[in-house]
């Protein structure tokens, strides 16, 4: 029997192009960051704005612990969570192969998911960067020859929290956000003890 993936390609397309334009916006300020060595409002701005234009485009967080939400509150929890996943695996990109092998794992978990909700779009979006990833890591474990940067990790980062969102809107329920934060629990606890550490230093927290 004939799996007719051209025609799933061609009708689940629109989806994964709609990330498209924000993904390569998140990338080139990662690229002129690695370039120019961007301050770090000037990089927020940036993501901000990036963030704002996949609300715009359809990428919006509309359940919250299984309650409807909309408006400015579906905005606010939208770009903030896309702010902290992409600075959260930018943060943990320090060590060889440590935020592209959290990545992996996160993205593996969101795959396997998708394909247990029979969610095609959505797999067919995490299955290539999973590819991406892995091919990476066979020359970032140490001794590492090539690195993420910030235009890697920042892309990496922003384009599983826009995944993460899209498996909230496939699930309603209260697993639609603690799956994902649960995957990505590295990362978050990693900006939480930077967060913590700098504020009790009395460090500026950027």
């Amino acid at each position: 029997t004939p799996l007719h993936a051209g025609y799933i390609l061609e009708d689940n397309l629109p989806f994964i192009l709609r990330l498209l334009p924000a993904a390569i916006l998140i990338l080139a300020v990662g690229l002129v960051d690695d370039l120019y060595s961007l301050r770090p409002w000037q990089k927020l701005i940036g993501q901000t704005a990036i963030a704002t234009l996949a609300f715009s485009l359809g990428l919006r967080v509309t359940t919250l612990a299984g309650y409807e939400i909309g408006g400015l509150t579906s905005f606010a929890v939208t770009v903030f969570w896309l702010l902290l996943c992409t600075n959260a695996f930018n943060l943990i990109d320090g060590m060889d192969g440590l935020a592209a092998g959290v990545a992996l794992f996160a993205t593996l978990t969101i795959l396997v998911m998708s394909l247990l909700q029979d969610d095609v779009p959505l797999a067919l979006a995490t299955a290539p960067l999973a590819g991406a990833l892995l091919g990476f890591l066979r020359y970032n474990v140490p001794p590492a020859s090539i690195f993420l940067g910030d235009s890697g990790s920042l892309l990496v980062g922003f384009l599983l929290g826009s995944y993460a969102i899209v498996w909230s809107q496939k699930c309603a329920t209260l697993l639609g956000l603690t799956a994902p934060v649960m995957a990505f629990a590295v990362p978050f606890l990693d900006v939480a003890l930077a967060v913590a550490r700098r504020f009790l230093r009395g460090q500026p927290i950027f």
